[in-house]
């Protein structure tokens, strides 16, 4: 499937012909982490982002290590009021792909998971969301 950027950038380059522009920008919410006490780790468009995290009703550190990487990735974070979930966004419409989700607490006893939630146009929840599970 094409990223909204990729829709974008077909339409816009026949946009002298059709009178048509288009813009793009993809956006999601990382939320629900169900573990405290470890480290966060994970890849965004395919760049390595990893952050010690004490409390799981505080992202603040996975916030700012998804910033740190955010001239690789094309995503910034924006961490919530109650900072308990991260507002991701791709303002030129790539993909955001999330892969190899781990949490260091993750055991045989414990599973890790977090929410991903797509969001649309209007920063409105869009399509069913996906669980990222550590199951180690």
């Amino acid at each position: 499937n094409a990223s909204a950027k990729e829709i974008a950038a077909a339409v816009n380059a026949v946009s002298n012909e059709t009178g048509v522009q288009a813009t793009a920008r993809t956006m999601a919410t990382l939320s629900g982490l169900s573990t405290d006490d470890g480290v966060v780790s994970f890849n965004l468009n395919g760049t390595a982002v990893s952050a010690s995290i004490a409390d799981k009703d505080d992202l603040t550190n996975l916030a700012d290590a998804i910033n740190a990487q955010a001239s690789k990735t094309g995503v910034i974070a924006q961490l919530s009021v109650e900072k308990d979930s991260i507002e991701l966004l791709a303002e030129d419409g790539r993909n955001i792909e999330i892969t190899g989700f781990n949490h260091s607490a993750t055991s045989t006893t414990v599973t890790t998971s977090m929410r991903v939630q797509g969001k649309n146009a209007d920063g409105d929840a869009a399509g069913l969301a996906v669980v990222l599970r550590d199951t180690n």
